[in-house]
């Protein structure tokens, strides 16, 4: 009981505060993560440090983003991005061009507050460059949090969550704004990206998708649910599609036959023939 009634505290506080609602996340893994956060001060009794969450809008930030959850920043963890536009992203479009085919469609799956799903666009708007006109291009992107999707549409961003791009990309596709902290994002990459509320768990998955990026997303549900998931995204790529999980997360030996890891970085995976899209 005393576990259940800690996390009753917490999801009631996060919920309240932040609009967020982490109640149907493991019971397990909230309470490591509380625990871990309550050791950098430290804190003895979970309440304390309940107390200090609803207090501390600094500190409900730092345990969401101990979560991976809404909180995040432009080309987040950047290596595993240029590996992918410098290998996945010109595949894809060669692969179109020899094919004649003309629709890119990418996944940003629990897309947070759009900073990944902006990423993917500007790769595309960058790889493509004057070709970007030859082709239908899409960024879907969806969460189950409502909050955090309308502020995505907003486009506009702190200076701490564009600490990843150079210099020329900020000011090629972003405007500043009479906030000296903040710049909005151009309605050019704007326009190439939908969004969309979406449970994974639940609601059917996207379809026909090239890429699907499903990044510490997974984490938050038990063996069973996670390759419920999986299965979903493996059902939304086209043969030859590109699955971007978690660099430290691991496709469960149930799938494996489903998708081939790709040799040289961590968490990226290639769909394999037989089922799901063509």
């Amino acid at each position: 009981m005393g576990k259940e009634k800690d996390l009753a505290m917490l999801v009631s506080c996060i919920k309240q505060k932040n609009k967020i609602d982490l109640s149907s996340y493991r019971g397990s893994f909230l309470l490591r993560r509380l625990q871990a956060r309550m050791n950098v001060f430290p804190f003895t009794e979970i309440k304390e440090y309940i107390n200090l969450l609803y207090r501390s809008e600094e500190e409900r930030e730092a345990f969401l983003k101990s979560l991976s959850i809404n909180v995040s920043e432009f080309f987040r963890d950047i290596n595993v991005f240029k590996y992918f536009r410098e290998v996945c992203v010109r595949e894809i479009i060669k692969k179109k061009e020899l094919e004649g085919r003309r629709v890119i469609r990418f996944w940003s799956a629990g897309c947070s507050y759009g900073e990944e799903a902006y990423s993917l666009a500007i790769i595309l708007k960058e790889e493509l460059g004057e070709k970007i006109d030859k082709f239908i291009v899409r960024v879907m992107a969806t969460d189950i949090n409502k909050e955090a999707l309308k502020v995505a549409k907003e486009g506009e961003y702190k200076v701490s969550s564009l600490k990843n791009l150079e210099k020329k990309i900020l000011e090629k596709y972003f405007i500043p704004t009479n906030n000296p902290h903040c710049y909005r994002i151009k309605e050019e990459i704007k326009e190439i990206v939908r969004f969309s509320e979406h449970n994974l768990l639940i609601d059917a998955p996207l379809k026909f998708m090239d890429v699907v990026f499903c990044r510490n997303v997974k984490i938050y549900f038990d063996t069973l649910q996670s390759e419920e998931v999986l299965l979903k995204l493996y059902n939304s790529l086209r043969e030859g599609g590109f699955l971007v999980l978690g660099a430290t997360e691991i496709m469960p030996f149930s799938l494996r036959e489903l998708f081939s890891p790709l040799k040289g970085y961590y968490g990226i995976f290639k769909r394999n023939k037989g089922g799901g899209n063509g």
